[in-house]
């Protein structure tokens, strides 16, 4: 056997190169956050400032109030049907009722003049008529839903109420300086989540009929427009669900094994990143609106990857303070 040939010694300028990689910033700045009673203070003022402004003789202020203080049930549903007479052609007034509207479909509100006001207010919107689907299928009308449920399909955009919820207590509850930006987060997405949102509503009546061609047929390519173009990753599952039901109650197995591979491959595991990013938007504006555009703009999906690539630049920055300053409105303890 040769021996081996002599290799030369490795210079400083190699061994830099070989044992140091690209550096890739995974640690981002840690800031205080807020304790139990800093947010029940806070909370106290944010339904404060907003039941003030429940009587606003201003629309936006007075449908932001309504959207963060309203519960499901008699009263919430006459507050919005006043909103309603005053204000018909507000969309998100008329989303928000046909939402209601699933969960109580035996108000008087829940009538065919909401379905001309969101019909005539949001024609080309794919999740308005996600709403009237639902809203249908309380009221038993099936043809309706159909009908609903092709011009769902149809519809050229598909809007995010979840963003655009968040972008309005934002909007209102930062620019009035009654909360910091974390406080006013974490009430808008409590409040959100809080919230009865009847997707099951669709999956149950498409189930129950997946022996009816027609129906079956709408109901697959509502699951999948659903699938392709919500912005909410709740939405997109119900849609994968939705297909799953139909294609077993079909005996249709090669569908169903097709079906579960396209959901594998739509999931992307969670960044060991997300929690700290999304703790440091609570606290970053700039932060926060790349977050919330991204969401307004594209998908859950996008919005997290624009976050955590954000965050990241940000945090490689040895002069970024994110942290709150003595400016931010005081927490209880102060």
């Amino acid at each position: 056997m040769p021996a081996e040939e002599p290799q030369p010694p490795v210079t400083a300028e190699q061994n830099e190169s070989t044992e140091k990689p690209e550096p890739v910033f995974d640690r981002f700045p840690s800031c205080p956050r807020l304790s139990p009673d800093d947010y029940t203070l806070i909370e106290k003022k944010i339904k404060a400032f907003y039941a003030e402004n429940l009587s606003s003789e201003n629309e936006q202020s007075r449908l932001t109030a309504l959207m963060m203080t309203s519960s499901e049930g008699e009263a919430a549903m006459n507050a919005w049907q006043s909103f309603l007479s005053e204000y018909p052609r507000n969309t998100d007034a008329v989303r928000e009722t046909l939402r209601l509207c699933s969960v109580n479909g035996s108000h008087s509100v829940c009538n065919h003049q909401l379905v001309r006001q969101a019909e005539e207010a949001a024609r080309d919107d794919g999740e308005t008529w996600l709403n009237l689907v639902l809203f249908h299928i309380e009221q038993n009308d099936h043809e309706a839903v159909l009908a609903s449920l092709e011009n769902m399909v149809q519809a050229k955009n598909y809007s995010n109420h979840y963003a655009r919820f968040v972008s309005l207590a934002l909007d209102s509850v930062v620019a009035e300086q009654v909360a910091s930006l974390e406080g006013a987060v974490i009430y808008a997405m409590g409040k959100w989540a809080a919230g009865t949102y009847k997707y099951n509503l669709l999956k149950t009546w498409c189930g129950r009929r997946a022996d009816e061609p027609a129906v079956a047929s709408a109901c697959i390519a509502a699951a999948k427009d659903m699938v392709a173009r919500a912005p909410l990753e709740l939405e997109k599952l119900i849609g994968h669900d939705i297909e799953l039901d139909i294609h077993t109650k079909q005996g249709n197995m090669a569908m169903v094994d097709a079906v579960r591979e396209e959901m594998e491959a739509d999931v992307t595991p969670e960044h060991p990143r997300l929690a700290d990013a999304l703790d440091l938007m609570m606290h970053d504006h700039a932060l926060f609106y790349t977050w919330l555009n991204a969401l307004q703009q594209s998908s859950e999906e996008d919005a997290i990857s624009a976050l955590i690539k954000e965050a990241a630049d940000k945090s490689a920055d040895p002069s970024y303070q994110p942290c709150r300053t003595e400016s931010d409105p005081p927490s209880a303890s102060e």
